[in-house]
């Protein structure tokens, strides 16, 4: 079957991204490869092989992540970040999954239930205020259950900063909480409190575990660390109309050409995570050149004004997120104009319907 729509997956670049955010972080520092939602929607499968040798945890939000991970690698640590029901516990027991504990009820109820060894990691809450334990003496009391508790392995403690280089004191503050809960634990159990920013950030913050997903992908804002794009979504041009001006292109006529202008097709749509937002906003290059979206995003298509690109005709490679010649989109540029973040657009991407390339050059 002939794909119009590409998703381009760039190995040399992801595992390049892997080796230098490994390369920062300072002896025996262990690389937690988050990979949640689907690898932020690159595809678990199509990750992991590339990342693999770089990482020493993984992190997945569900048993089903943590699972499909599983396939992939029979060994390494996968930590699930969100709660599990105690109806699943044997399933991550017998898998080798690693849950959160964020709180005592929770804690109790797992106890008085469990029939095997499992392990676990604590959540401490110190200004996300999503979820994890937001007292130390409740904190001391979940230490002493798992004392115990022969079957409860306790791994790690962490926390979840909030914040990123807008409100870097907010992070400093959240990592003062932090160490009161974890500074008297044995040195075994890993402590860890930073994502992508704050690994970069400062070695202070390092610990004895990173969190890393967004960086990991490419995300260009990680400014001083020399990451690469991961990604590219490239598509064809699928037909070219000749429109009056004056006419209307696109549902709820929301463009009207000032010209006679040549409009061209291109087969992806919101369906396929092209964000409605950069209706009439946004661009797509063809030969180089930036072609404006002109009208609503269709669910299985949108339309570019090539009245001033020479040399366009159907077939014509269309770039919605890379580099064509000496041009490129990133994700930040699309978040500006959204003013949303890099990370949901990245995940909203969908790649069901086009052909998914892993692209080796070395």
């Amino acid at each position: 079957m002939e794909y119009f729509n590409k998703f381009v997956i760039d190995a040399d670049n992801l595992k390049c991204n892997a080796s230098v955010i490994k390369r920062l972080l300072k002896d025996k520092v262990k690389l937690c490869a988050v990979v949640k939602a689907n690898a932020y929607g690159l595809g678990v499968k199509n990750v992991i092989p590339i990342i693999d040798e770089y990482v020493d945890y993984y992190a997945v939000a569900n048993i089903d992540e943590g699972l499909e991970v599983r396939a992939l690698n029979n060994s390494i640590p996968i930590l699930i970040l969100a709660p599990v029901s105690l109806n699943d516990i044997d399933i991550c027991s017998a898998n080798n999954l690693t849950i959160t504990i964020s709180d005592n009820n929770y804690l109790k109820a797992l106890i008085d239930g469990l029939h095997s060894t499992i392990k676990i990691h604590i959540k401490i809450n110190t200004g996300l205020n999503r979820y994890g334990y937001d007292r130390i003496s409740e904190f001391n009391k979940a230490l002493k259950l798992i004392k115990h508790n022969n079957n409860i392995i306790l791994q790690g403690v962490y926390t979840h900063f909030a914040t990123k280089k807008d409100d870097v004191e907010y992070i400093a503050i959240q990592k003062d909480i932090f160490n009161e809960y974890v500074h008297n634990l044995p040195k075994y159990i890993i402590r860890h409190c930073a994502n992508s920013f704050a690994t970069m950030l400062s070695s202070t913050y390092q610990m004895g575990m990173v969190r890393v997903g967004a960086n990991l992908y490419g995300d260009v804002r990680a400014e001083g660390l020399a990451l690469k794009n991961v990604l590219s979504i490239k598509s064809r041009v699928i037909g070219i109309n000749s429109v009056a001006k004056g006419q209307c292109v696109g549902y709820d006529r929301t463009y009207k050409c000032n010209k006679r202008s040549k409009i061209a097709i291109v087969p992806m749509g919101y369906a396929d995570g092209i964000n409605r937002g950069l209706s009439n906003k946004f661009y797509v290059l063809i030969n180089g050149e930036k072609a404006p979206i002109v009208g609503n995003i269709c669910m299985d298509c949108f339309m570019v004004d090539v009245s001033n690109v020479d040399n366009v005709y159907v077939g014509s490679e269309v770039v919605i997120l890379g580099e064509q010649y000496n041009n490129k989109i990133t994700l930040s540029d699309m978040a500006k104009v959204l003013n949303r973040s890099s990370y949901d657009i990245l995940v909203n991407f969908k790649h069901k319907r086009c052909e998914v390339v892993i692209k080796k050059e070395k």
